[in-house]
């Protein structure tokens, strides 16, 4: 790699070191509410007995659980245990102390955080790499998406001198 190459990418990387790290923590932060969600979810579905409604029965769909044990379920339960269901899962939401408007799952607002913080790593890597867009990323391809996100990320995450986010001490 020539010196000029190199001085390149080292500048891009400077300029991108926010960005990325910003990537890096709200990573780390929908990992961590997603796994407490997770556990949760498991926890609820485990310690009461919610069973497919009827009108899902009824149909006559092949290989739906008798149980649902499974969150991704959920939708499958009658409107009682749903509404039993979510209501102790708020429960557990409020009991760990989240901000967000009822209803709002701490998973999956970690998660658009996320998404948005990779969206403004895209776009602030834009004027080095003309023409790669969000918008064309995602038309190409989700796998293609993550593997220029991944790129970036390596790109600024591999270079001399990068010094990784500090967390705050809980």
């Amino acid at each position: 790699m020539t010196t000029a190459t190199q001085d390149r990418a080292q500048a891009i990387a400077r300029e991108l070191t926010r960005p990325v790290n910003a990537v890096l923590l709200a990573t780390a932060l929908a990992q961590t509410e997603r796994e407490r969600m997770d556990a949760i979810d498991r926890e609820l579905l485990a310690a009461t007995v919610y069973h497919v409604a009827d009108e899902w029965t009824e149909r006559g769909m092949d290989g739906l659980p008798e149980r649902i044990t499974e969150h991704k379920d959920a939708f499958l339960m009658s409107e009682a245990d749903a509404e039993d269901y979510y209501a102790q899962r708020q429960e557990r939401i409020d009991a760990l102390g989240h901000n967000l408007p009822r209803g709002h799952c701490p998973a999956l607002c970690a998660e658009e955080v996320q998404r948005d913080a990779e969206h403004v790593l895209i776009d602030a890597a834009e004027p080095f790499f003309p023409g790669v867009t969000l918008h064309k990323l995602l038309c190409a391809g989700l796998d293609k998406h993550r593997e220029y996100l991944d790129l970036l990320m390596k790109l600024v995450i591999n270079s001399p001198g990068y010094v990784a986010p500090k967390l705050p001490k809980v």
